[in-house]
C-alpha cells in the first residue's frame, strides 16, 4: 500500500523532539517569554475557556489589520474545534509569516536531541554559544553546507551546476546542508544571506512552515489552500506545453 502517514509522522518527531530533551519547567517559562517576541501571537485554552486568542505581540500593532498579521487563526481554531472537549489547557504561540524565523543553531539543536535520546534534559545554563556563520549555522561541521567555518552570505555562490543528477533522496535534495546550491538560488535564503543569525536556544513557535534548517514546527492548516473547483476552465494536462512551474503560494 502506497501511504504518505510514516513520512508525516516523521516529520512530526523530527519537529518535536528537541523539545523532549528541555526541562517541562523551562519549556514554559521559555514559551511565556516567547508571546512578547515580535509579530507572533498566541492562542490558549484553560480550565474555564474554550481555544481562544490570548494575546499578540505585533512591530506595527495600528496597522496589524492591514499586514493581516492573524491570518491563519480562524483555521486554526476550526482545525480544534472537533477534538476541543479533549485538549487540555495549553498555550501556543504562533508566526502570522509564511516563512520561518527561528534559524537552528546545529550544535544546540543537538545538544537537545542528544539529552532527549538518552531520556534527559539539557542544562540550558551550560548550553554552546551560537554560532554566527549565518545559514551555515544549522549545518554539521563538514557537511557540504559547512565545509569551512566560514559565514553563508551574499559573497557566496555556489559552483554551477553543468549536468543534470538523479535526485535519489528527496528530503537531502531540499536540505541546503547537503546541496548548498541552494543557499543562492532559493528566494527564502537569497534575501536573508547577510541578515540571518541563530536562535540562542529551542523556542515553541509555530509556523505555516518550516525546513531543516529552523526550529519553527510546522503546523497543519487549510490557509491558503483552494479547491479545484474553483478554478474555471482548467488547463488538461496534455495542453500544458511548458514545463516550467510557477508556484502562486496557493495549492
Amino acid at each position: 500500500m502506497d501511504s504518505q502517514l510514516p513520512d508525516e509522522y516523521d516529520s512530526i518527531h523530527r519537529a518535536l523532539e528537541p523539545f523532549w530533551g528541555m526541562d517541562p519547567v523551562e519549556l514554559v517559562k521559555i514559551q511565556a517569554e516567547h508571546e512578547t517576541r515580535m509579530d507572533t501571537y498566541t492562542i490558549l485554552k484553560n480550565e474555564t475557556h474554550d481555544t481562544h486568542l490570548y494575546s499578540t505581540s505585533f512591530s506595527d500593532p495600528e496597522n496589524w489589520e492591514q499586514k493581516n498579521l492573524l491570518r491563519g487563526l480562524e483555521g486554526i481554531l476550526k482545525l480544534l474545534d472537533p477534538v476541543e472537549p479533549a485538549l487540555r489547557s495549553f498555550r501556543a504561540t504562533f508566526s502570522p509569516h509564511f516563512e520561518p524565523s527561528l534559524l537552528s543553531d546545529y550544535h544546540i539543536k543537538n545538544s537537545f536531541i542528544d539529552a532527549a535520546s538518552a531520556g534527559k534534559y539539557v542544562n540550558t545554563s551550560n548550553l554552546p554559544e551560537a554560532q554566527n556563520f549565518g545559514f551555515a549555522s544549522a549545518c554539521a561541521p563538514g557537511s557540504p553546507g559547512r565545509s569551512l567555518d566560514q559565514p553563508i552570505n551574499s559573497s557566496f555562490h555556489s559552483l554551477p551546476r553543468t549536468r543534470r543528477t538523479f535526485i535519489y533522496n528527496h528530503r537531502s535534495s531540499m536540505d541546503p546542508c547537503e546541496n548548498p546550491y541552494l543557499f543562492d538560488h532559493h528566494t527564502l535564503h537569497v534575501t536573508k544571506l547577510d541578515s540571518v543569525t541563530a536562535h540562542p536556544t529551542l523556542a515553541p513557535q509555530f509556523s505555516f512552515s518550516s525546513t531543516p534548517l529552523y526550529l519553527d514546527i510546522p503546523l497543519p492548516s487549510f490557509f491558503g489552500w483552494v479547491a479545484d473547483d474553483t478554478i474555471e476552465d482548467p488547463l488538461k494536462w496534455e495542453s500544458k506545453k511548458d514545463e516550467r512551474l510557477r508556484w502562486r503560494g496557493n495549492n
